[in-house]
């Protein structure tokens, strides 16, 4: 098993992901998609895998990922990696890939049912799903770094509760604009960018494209575990320490208040 000190992974995520495909591969060369693969920082940790690497993601990261591998670290770029106008479909072939994992993503699609039917699409018969995202419980919104901010209704109330954070300092404001105008921009990125949605939710439609789905937040708890403590100091040892070998107490508080990793493999024909 990969260690949290073979290299500077730069996330917990990442490297549950980086085991997870080494698992499945089992010294095979698979095929593996990034599902909004953004700038290519999670690609960018799996290369010395000998995997067969493909990404994809929204015309605005099209310049970056260009300028990262134009040299052909992946291949042919037009073939690796492309670029979508539209989150409803993913760019590939059918039963072309083994494996396709989103990194926090699912959080920001809005067309959830659609995106679980299309990585089923894409995915071999034995293929498997891998996805990690922040739950609709979870108490503290994700990239505002704001509490309870995605539970309140967009608009007026949450534009005011918006306010206080950066008029107060609590949250950092724009350069250049008022706490209000921060906080209007804010209440129009939740509202256009983020859809949290509880466990059942993503159980229950990824159950209706899967045959097989599952929970293993106890696999990214590890791994967070094994980084905490190879980054050396009391705090991280410690924090290491608490984590290691979680029980279903720590796996459940983990899943719905700080991320979940769910699983979800052998695709389903027309169901």
């Amino acid at each position: 098993m990969l260690s949290a000190t073979d290299k500077k992974w730069n996330s917990a995520t990442t490297l549950y992901i980086a085991r997870r495909l080494e698992e499945v591969a089992s010294g095979r060369r698979i095929k593996v998609l990034d599902m909004g693969c953004g700038e290519g920082a999670v690609l960018d940790h799996l290369l010395d895998m000998k995997l067969d690497l493909y990404g994809y993601d929204f015309q605005h990261r099209r310049d970056a990922l260009w300028t990262k591998y134009k040299d052909g670290v992946l291949g042919d770029f037009d073939d690796h990696i492309r670029i979508v106008d539209d989150e409803r479909s993913i760019p590939f072939e059918s039963d072309y890939f083994d494996v396709v994992y989103a990194n926090q993503v699912f959080e920001h699609v809005k067309f959830i049912d659609r995106m679980f039917e299309e990585s089923a699409r894409v995915l071999k018969p034995d293929g498997v799903l891998l996805i990690t995202l922040p739950l609709a419980t979870y108490p503290v919104e994700a990239h505002l770094r704001i509490p309870f901010v995605h539970w309140i209704p967009p608009g007026g109330l949450r534009v005011q509760y918006l306010r206080l954070f950066y008029a107060t300092r609590l949250a950092r404001k724009k350069k250049g604009i008022t706490a209000l105008q921060t906080a209007i921009d804010s209440d129009r990125y939740l509202y256009e960018r983020t859809y949290y949605r509880f466990i059942n939710e993503i159980e229950a439609i990824a159950g209706y494209w899967f045959e097989s789905k599952g929970v293993e937040t106890s696999q990214f708890i590890q791994a967070k575990a094994d980084l905490s403590k190879s980054k050396g100091g009391i705090v991280g040892r410690s924090i290491g320490r608490i984590l290691d070998q979680p029980g279903k107490v720590t796996e459940f508080i983990v899943t719905h208040l700080l991320n979940a990793a769910f699983c979800f493999k052998f695709p389903k024909v027309n169901p």
